[in-house]
């Protein structure tokens, strides 16, 4: 049996429930995607509202996550190499310094 969500705004399910996510600055509420544009509607033109269907949402917030992921691994590993490279080079321009007999 599924259960289904309730509107933040009207207090009801509906027949398929709140499937939208009203966004104001950090809060999320799960909307009806009526009551979203209706509240989107009266918002105060200095605040910042979106009205996503909740998938899109999901899908904004995993792809950020990987998007932060991929960077700390890169600055973790270009961090590790930057110290064996700067030795790998002090060493090539050691060994060209020193004439071969």
């Amino acid at each position: 049996m599924s259960q289904l969500r309730v509107c933040a705004f009207c207090g009801n399910t509906g027949k398929n429930g709140a499937n939208f996510v009203l966004c104001v600055g950090r809060d999320e509420n799960r909307v009806h995607k009526y009551c979203g544009e209706k509240l989107r509607e009266q918002a105060p033109p200095e605040a910042t509202v979106r009205l996503l269907h909740w998938a899109e949402l999901a899908r904004e917030k995993r792809e950020a996550k990987a998007l932060q992921e991929q960077e700390r691994v890169s600055d973790f590993w270009s961090g590790k190499f930057a110290k064996a490279a700067a030795r790998k080079a002090a060493a090539l321009n050691g060994a060209k310094a020193v004439p071969a007999n």
